[in-house]
């Protein structure tokens, strides 16, 4: 009975020592899942941060490519403005030589 008192205790032993073992795995994977879950928490943090310096360069682009449209069509509207003016400009310099001419005509025939 010796021999099986002596069995009983080294197995009553292992047992223990495997619980213990479990009971530590247990604690490292919940350590390792809170450490998990911190890593998935800053990540998401992170991915919000970078979400948001995204939208706003998004959004300043669009404003500058709004301002570069609108500047573009000014100076559009602009040059259109000059090339009607040098038109009226050709226009009111013929009847200028006009009235010289008539003034010239005028003058001679008096």
């Amino acid at each position: 009975m010796n021999k099986r008192q002596s069995k009983k205790q080294k197995l009553s032993s292992q047992v223990e020592d495997l619980q213990n073992i479990s009971s530590l795995n247990m604690e490292m994977n919940s350590d390792t899942n809170v450490r998990i879950d911190n890593i998935v928490e800053r990540t998401n943090t992170n991915f919000e941060s970078v979400a948001k310096e995204i939208a706003e360069t998004d959004s300043n682009i669009n404003r500058i490519l709004d301002a570069q449209k609108k500047e573009t069509s000014e100076v559009r509207k602009n040059r259109l403005a000059i090339l009607d003016m040098q038109r009226k400009l050709k226009i009111a310099r013929f009847i200028d030589l006009l009235l010289v001419i008539t003034i010239l005509f005028l003058s001679i025939r008096s």
